[in-house]
């Protein structure tokens, strides 16, 4: 991996390390799929940022699943939209917060 770890970011590269460091501070994961699709999974998520891009469909052959996460963690808020620009056009992205 070509991220350096700081004394705030810790560059981790299997499930075991996550649920360890997750016993003992908050953690921030990111990405891909199979790993978000692992954490949801594991029992020990209790909270999550979700970005959902709006009247845009991408071709794509990994998915979080997005249904599991929402009885998981069943409270759903609305925290904001935001714009961004995607190529020549500008997209509406909404995130909420998932939590227990």
């Amino acid at each position: 991996c070509d991220i350096e770890e700081t004394e705030n970011v810790k560059v981790l590269n299997n499930l075991e390390q996550v649920i360890e460091l997750g016993k003992k501070d908050d953690i921030f994961i990111i990405g891909g799929a199979q790993l978000y699709n692992s954490i949801i999974d594991s029992g020990m998520l209790d909270e999550a940022y979700v970005t959902m891009v709006i009247d845009k469909h991408y071709s794509a052959d990994r998915y979080v699943h997005i249904f599991k996460l929402a009885e998981v963690l069943p409270k759903r808020e609305y925290i904001r939209t935001i714009k961004f620009k995607h190529y020549n056009s500008i997209l509406d992205a909404h995130i909420y917060k998932y939590s227990k």
